[in-house]
């Protein structure tokens, strides 16, 4: 089994982080507890700020050559944040793949109005 490796988070140097998406205290060692917000994304708190965990992966192991704003998760698993299943996107490009993956879906027409949820 390979060894983990940690890295320093630059933002937040107190702590370290992995690439399956792991993230402790470099002062006791201890692994902190991601926990979901709400919105399906998982986060850490770190000095006081609630982080989300994938965009804390992304920046620290994903390129980003085209400066492209958005984290995406290529499965669609928000709760999955190893560095293997992210990567950079524009808004568009995040909103196609929702679309493409099923992440978005057309609801039945009532009276003339579609939406989507």
């Amino acid at each position: 089994m390979p060894k983990v490796v940690w890295y320093e988070i630059t933002e937040h140097p107190n702590y370290e982080i992995n690439r399956m998406g792991e993230v402790r205290s470099k002062k006791t060692g201890k692994p902190l507890k991601p926990y979901d917000d709400g919105t399906g994304y998982l986060r850490v708190k770190l000095n006081g700020e609630n982080c989300r965990l994938h965009i804390l992966v992304a920046k620290q192991f994903v390129p980003n050559p085209d400066n492209k704003p958005i984290v995406n998760h290529k499965r669609g698993i928000k709760h999955d944040c190893r560095a293997s299943q992210l990567e950079w996107v524009t808004q568009s490009e995040n909103v196609k793949h929702a679309w493409s993956i099923g992440l978005y879906k057309r609801k039945k027409v009532k009276h003339g109005i579609r939406k989507t949820i």
